[in-house]
């Protein structure tokens, strides 16, 4: 778990939160105030609602990162989330970065723009231990919603990237997370 974990901190503000099955960005209320910590500060740049079910996860403990974020999800929704379609495509996270192929090694059914626009890569950064719990317990197939911010991460070691696509690829500081029914059907790709 992440050294600031210790104390860990309640979200000053939530983004707003999607009601439907796309993910919803937010902008940044211009009251909203970095968070300093004593080993990161965390920048919001993007408020982000996202539904979806897990495609792939990984947890990293010794690389920079891991001071601030243990834990990827690959997140996909509308087609992205329907196991059909992922019967069709093979997702991998490894060393913070990801892969896709077709399915026993045929070429893809779908356009990587097709899978870009309907999936969400993550480094997830807890807001506290509850969280971190609850992000631990997810696991690949499982449909739920999170909410948080797209940061900025500033440590004493390295500074990450801003997003520039607006996507809210990057880093999340998760502030809440949930699990949706197990049940959930996602539509089927065009």
């Amino acid at each position: 778990m992440p050294s600031y974990l210790d104390d860990g901190f309640i979200c000053p503000q939530l983004p707003l939160v999607s009601a439907g099955n796309e993910p919803l960005s937010s902008d940044v209320p211009k009251d909203m105030q970095p968070i300093v910590l004593p080993k990161v500060k965390l920048i919001p740049s993007l408020g982000l609602s996202v539904p979806g079910r897990i495609l792939d996860r990984k947890r990293y403990l010794y690389d920079n990162a891991a001071d601030i974020s243990t834990f990827d999800w690959m997140i996909g929704w509308d087609f992205m989330g329907n196991k059909k379609a992922l019967k069709r495509v093979r997702l991998k996270l490894n060393n913070r970065g990801i892969s896709f192929k077709g399915s026993k090694g045929e070429p893809l059914d779908y356009s990587i723009n097709d899978i870009f626009e309907h999936t969400n890569y993550m480094h997830l950064v807890p807001a506290n231990k509850k969280i971190a719990t609850q992000i631990n317990k997810i696991q690949v197939g499982d449909n739920v919603q999170v909410d948080g911010w797209v940061i900025r991460a500033e440590t004493a070691k390295w500074v990450t990237n801003t997003p520039v696509n607006g996507d809210g690829g990057g880093y999340l500081l998760v502030c809440r997370v949930a699990r949706l029914s197990p049940q959930k059907v996602w539509p089927i790709f065009k």
